[in-house]
């Protein structure tokens, strides 16, 4: 697992104990099986095209407001209610490598794409 250090100061460990340091936000149906996960100007793109065609309350859709670090107490109980999640992002596959060790580390099953 890496750190962010600043000195002698740990940022993940910091960011992961207090979770209001985030803005990540979840939207559309928390039970659903399918969920979107993007972040930026992608999400915005994402989620104005589910609203415009009424699926919105048919998906689950989480906004990670910051992608590095990844705060475990706040995605993870998301993560854990899908049986399919669709990352959306652009060229690089940062947030999905992510969010497949936070899968692997928290034994979580499910499809990513």
């Amino acid at each position: 697992k890496t750190s962010i250090l600043v000195g002698d100061y740990d940022f993940r460990s910091k960011v992961k104990q207090d979770s209001s340091l985030s803005q990540d936000q979840a939207f559309g149906n928390s039970d659903a099986e399918l969920g979107f996960i993007s972040s930026g100007a992608t999400f915005e793109i994402l989620k104005q095209y589910l609203e415009e065609r009424e699926l919105l309350e048919k998906v689950a859709l989480y906004k990670v407001a910051c992608p590095f670090p990844l705060i475990p107490n706040l995605i993870v109980p998301w993560l854990s209610k899908r049986k399919k999640i669709i990352v959306v992002e652009e060229k690089r596959s940062f947030l999905e490598e992510a969010i497949s060790h936070l899968s692997i580390e928290n034994k979580l099953s499910f499809e990513l794409w």
